[in-house]
Order: C-alpha cells, then structure tokens, then sequence
C-alpha cells in the first residue's frame, strides 16, 4: 500500500472474493457422496502383482518354529536374499568390514564381496538415489539406515525422483 502497488478497497475486495470461493468449496465438498472404501481396489492400488513362486510355503507353514533374536532373522533374511538374488546389493553406513551399527551384516563382504555390501557416506538422501539408480538399471537394492530418525532425508528422492521415470514412461522401477 506504501508503494500504491495494491489500495485499501483492492485488499478488501480480495478478503471477500477468498471468503466467498473457501464458501463455496466448503459447500461442495459436504455435498459430495461419502467415500466407501473397497479393500479390493485398495490393495489393486497399494500392491503390484508378482510372479513370486510360492512353492515352498506349504513347506515353510509346517516346518518346526525356532526362536531367534529380531537382529540375527533380520541378518538370515539378508543372507537368504543375497545367496537367491545375484544383481542384490546392499548399501549403508559402516556395512560392509564392520558388518553395520548392529552387526546384522557381519561377514557379508567375505561372503558376498564389496560390489554387493557397500559402505555409504552420512547422507541418507544419496543412499535412496543410489538404490534408485540401482533399480532403474535391473538391480535390486537394500537400503540400511541405521535409525529410523534418518529415513526422513531420503524422502526427497522416493517423493521427486522416484516416480520421475515411471511418469515420463521410461523404464519401470523393479520392486
């Protein structure tokens, strides 16, 4: 107003043009039909389809139950992955001679080598770049953060990058 760029009438007309299109908008969307959830639809939209053989479930419902720690099934999971899945690599700070804050990936790098267990910089946000990059050339990744506080920093790269090449119709992510 200073400036004379905008006038006290300009502002007051503008309050009431905004009060008036929030009105309407309000208004619209009370009179729209209630959303019914379809789980159906739901999990069509959340999962893609697989090709995954489950031959050896029938196997794995009956087999005899053990107890282990969280840690060392999380480790027997990455091994199991690694040993079924040549193009896996997995990447994280301090994973590969020092197997990991929690030593999930102790022994990897001699079992599996540094090509597959790599140690990555402090910066979460080039970790998911990396898988990223990783997934669009038929790898798959394994992403290590070593406390769920830093996995916010890589949402920048699955929320912009991520989708980017699936959108411009390029080559698909592989899951």
């Amino acid at each position: 107003m200073q400036q004379g760029v905008v006038d006290a009438a300009f502002i007051h007309q503008t309050r009431i043009e905004f009060k008036q299109q929030i009105e309407r908008d309000i208004e619209k969307v009370f009179t729209e039909a209630n959303i019914e959830a379809d789980i159906d639809t739901e999990l069509a939209d959340m999962y893609k389809p697989t090709t995954l053989q489950h031959s050896n479930l029938s196997a794995l419902q009956h087999s005899t139950k053990t107890e282990t720690r969280y840690l060392d099934a999380i480790s027997d999971a990455l091994r199991l992955a690694m040993r079924k899945f040549d193009k896996l690599v997995l990447m994280g700070q301090d994973i590969a001679e020092y197997g990991g804050a929690f030593k999930i990936t102790q022994g990897f790098v001699e079992e599996f080598g540094r090509g597959r267990v790599r140690n990555t910089p402090i910066c979460e946000s080039a970790i998911v770049g990396a898988a990223m990059g990783l997934s669009i050339n038929g790898y798959k990744a394994v992403m290590e953060m070593q406390f769920a506080d830093f996995a916010t920093c890589g949402f920048n790269q699955i929320v912009n990058n991520w989708p980017k090449p699936i959108i411009a119709g390029r080559r698909p992510l592989m899951w």
